[in-house]
């Protein structure tokens, strides 16, 4: 069952499009990439949440929000092309009801990427 979903929007020129879904199965919350979705460009790319919307691309105080709710990296450190559907069970150690968005970061480089509300169903 889906519990929420997001559309991301890019920060400053980064290059990606589509959305995920975060999905509530037996074994947790599965959060899902749509087939849309296309990264393209920076190095180690991750997801993670936040309780506030993510403005700036290099904001100090979010550094320590994306290390402590990274749960998705989607490429490694080389820069690299993503997409389509890719998945990740969220850790037990993040409770999802605790944030509201969430948020793409270039980890090796503390750069914000984009983000999206979580539109919960």
């Amino acid at each position: 069952m889906i519990i929420a979903r997001g559309t991301l929007q890019p920060e400053s020129d980064y290059e990606f499009s589509g959305g995920f879904v975060i999905e509530r199965l037996d074994g947790g919350l599965l959060f899902k990439t749509t087939p849309d979705f296309r990264f393209g460009g920076t190095p180690g790319p991750g997801f993670a949440f936040s309780r506030e919307r993510p403005v700036r691309g290099n904001d100090a105080q979010l550094k320590p929000i994306a290390e402590a709710t990274d749960f998705f990296r989607i490429a490694d450190d080389q820069t690299t092309v993503a997409e389509g559907e890719m998945s990740r069970l969220i850790p037990d150690e993040i409770n999802l009801d605790e944030f509201n968005y969430a948020f793409l970061w270039c980890y090796p480089f503390g750069l914000l990427l984009g983000a999206a509300a979580l539109e919960r169903e």
